[in-house]
């Protein structure tokens, strides 16, 4: 969590939408200096009314559209203007209108139509080229790829974002227009930041910094030197990001300059991490002051939750619960699941150390909930690194077939005659070559297309509870990649089939707080089957029902865990001959008996092998049993055994776990 430049980008399509009309008002202003725009708008409606010529009535629209201060007026202005430019046939000024249109949408924060019209205006803008205006068409291009990375980019369609914001950055490479070129370097720098990319971050704003330097851009320096400290402070590079976060502090005017403090967080964050606590506090708690006295909601709800975080390592528990409850006011006008997920884990464990389990388990339930949903933005992510690798490789075939089309071009152009012929009948044959190439190659496209939109289906469908240790997905999948890459696809389709019914059986019975015995039965086969396979067979198990009444209602993913424990602890070292042995028994009336043995190395052996893995679904069984035992007066209790042979020697783990099957 660290305050970072995103707000340039807001800054910089504002200039963007404000470019049209701040040029004509510029020219109003030098023509009637003492006129109010308004009147200016007025004057214009009049003259709209006398216009009878076509191109004067829309130039006349598309200014007063560009002068309206209301996004939904500005629209209709311009759709008015746009089938009279048609009817004339202007296709530069329709791809502006088009442009402006975009614009004015972006700013309704409808980002799916302002995309929309920015594509038609760039296809507009590419059949508008003449020999004299080319270079202004260029810059129109430009921004306009921009303002679509832009687009993309709060979308959170980051590899669409990259592939724009790099067209624009090759257009204005052309002309040398460095402050244009230090912008893109920007946004690209967080857009890979913003997916974790931290290699490729640092390159893009380091060059950034290199022309803000050269160009001694003192606004653009502090930019870079933030979002480079970004990066540093997530590599954990914290003396380096100290020094960038300090060089920003001083360029952009120090404790002077109130907008500095976002900077000044940073630092107090930063020397958290260095273990200057002392520091940290003086430095955070000023930022936080600063903040509290302006309107940016955002930023006092980052600084109190930096602040927490401090409170967390100093374990001031009930500091810790001021600023986060005052956090929780301030989620009513602003909502970031980050910053909530943040303030719900605080509240947790500073009531959970003060001995309020009620509210640590109201809080912590928050939590889970946030962390749910910040999960399946980050399959989202992995989604879309996917397509940026198959967008990358499209556009290097693409590029390496323009690059032999231009060199046929230009040797047919340097021979004579008799070698054109010849060349004509070479490049006859090669354009046959490179049409079946280009079949093959699109269908190639349309397979690996297909592929993508499975995986992405099978990514945003993937919504385990969190009761599922998360290693197991991770195992599972890459069991799936390893009988593709070996080409076993019977097999791969097997274990997919079986992956995809326990997910969706956890996802159904993740909704309920019970469940009937069988269904519990049939999630933990597909779970053994699963493993059975990814161990290759090292290991049996049975399931064993002794019960009269299967369809008792049970919570669900209970015993899950405790099998989960006997797979990777208990056949840890066991090539062959695992056994694991599941018995649902009659205890006493309304409990259910369920044990879990295993014939493994025991927990003796597991513990002299200095193993680290904690379970985190064990964990939280463990408090879902504590929470109905205390808030709903259950009879669940949890027994483990150590089995030994008669030499006293591990021979596995027997777990015994009642049961209630009503309250």
């Amino acid at each position: 969590m660290l305050f970072n430049h995103f707000g340039i980008l807001g800054a910089f399509i504002i200039k963007l939408i404000f470019v049209i009309r701040n040029t004509l008002l510029f020219f109003f202003l030098l023509t009637c200096s003492n006129i109010t725009l308004a009147q200016h708008i007025d004057s214009l409606k009049i003259e709209l009314v006398k216009a009878e010529d076509d191109s004067i009535r829309s130039a006349l629209l598309y200014a007063i559209g560009s002068l309206q201060s209301d996004n939904d007026s500005a629209i209709s202005y311009f759709n008015e203007a746009l089938p009279i430019e048609k009817k004339i046939k202007n296709t530069l000024q329709i791809a502006n209108i088009n442009y402006a249109i975009g614009l004015n949408k972006f700013r309704k924060n409808q980002l799916d139509s302002a995309i929309y019209y920015w594509e038609i205006a760039v296809n507009g803008f590419a059949n508008s080229y003449t020999d004299k205006n080319i270079e202004e068409v260029d810059g129109l291009l430009a921004n306009c790829h921009y303002s679509i990375g832009l687009g993309y980019y709060y979308s959170r369609n980051y590899s669409k974002s990259v592939s724009s914001i790099q067209s624009s950055l090759k257009l204005r490479l052309t002309y040398d227009d460095t402050n244009s070129i230090i912008g893109c370097y920007n946004i690209l720098g967080i857009i890979h930041l913003a997916q974790e990319e931290h290699y490729e971050a640092e390159q893009y704003l380091d060059k950034g910094l290199y022309l803000a330097i050269e160009k001694s851009d003192t606004s653009s320096m502090v930019r870079m030197y933030v979002n480079l400290a970004s990066i540093y402070l997530e590599t954990k590079k914290y003396n380096k990001a100290l020094d960038y976060s300090q060089k920003a502090y001083e360029l952009n005017g120090g404790a002077s300059n109130s907008a500095n403090a976002p900077t000044k967080m940073n630092i107090g964050y930063i020397y958290m991490h260095l273990n200057q606590l002392d520091t940290s506090r003086i430095i955070l708690r000023e930022g936080v002051k600063i903040f509290a006295k302006s309107d940016d909601v955002r930023g006092k709800i980052t600084s109190l939750n930096l602040l927490g975080d401090l409170y967390v390592r100093t374990e001031e528990w009930n500091n810790l619960i001021d600023v986060s409850n005052r956090c929780m006011l301030l989620y009513d006008s602003y909502n970031d699941v980050q910053e909530q997920k943040t303030t719900a884990y605080n509240l947790s464990k500073a009531y959970d150390n003060l001995g309020n389990e009620h509210l640590a388990y109201k809080n912590f339930k928050l939590y889970t909930a946030y962390k749910d949903s910040l999960f399946n933005q980050e399959k989202a992510k992995e989604v879309d690194r996917l397509e940026a690798r198959y967008e990358f490789e499209k556009k290097e075939k693409n590029i390496a077939v323009l690059t032999e089309e231009n060199l046929l071009k230009e040797i047919e152009l340097a021979e004579d005659k008799k070698i054109r012929l010849i060349i004509l009948v070479v490049v006859g044959f090669f354009t046959l070559v490179f049409a079946l190439l280009f079949l093959v190659y699109k269908r190639k496209q349309e397979q690996r297309q297909h592929k993508l939109a499975l995986k992405k289906m099978e990514i945003e469908q993937r919504m385990l509870r969190s009761q599922m240790n998360p290693h197991f997905i991770f195992n599972a999948l890459n069991s799936i990649q390893s009988y593709i890459s070996t080409n076993n696809s019977y097999q791969a389709e097997v274990f997919l089939s079986k992956f995809s019914l326990l997910v969706r059986n956890i996802l159904e019975n993740s909704t309920q707080e019970f469940i009937d015995l069988d269904k519990e039965i049939e999630t933990l086969t597909l779970y053994l089957e699963l493993e059975k396979l990814r161990f290759e067979g090292k290991f049996t198990y049975e399931i064993q029902m002794e019960l009269s009444d299967s369809s008792v209602k049970v919570p669900p993913m209970l015993v899950q865990p405790f099998v989960e424990n006997a797979i990777i602890h208990g056949m840890k070292g066991k090539a062959e001959g695992g056994k694991i042995d599941i018995f649902f028994k009659g205890a006493e009336d309304e409990v259910i008996l369920c044990e879990v043995v295993d014939n493994g190395v025991g927990r003796a052996s597991d513990r002299s092998s200095k193993s680290s893995h904690k379970s985190l679904s064990t964990t939280l069984t463990n408090d879902r049993i504590r929470f109905f035992n205390q808030e709903k007066g259950g009879r669940f209790n949890i027994t483990i055994i150590d089995l030994q042979d008669e030499e006293g020697k591990p021979q596995g783990t027997k777990v015994e776990l009642l049961i209630p099957v009503s309250f």
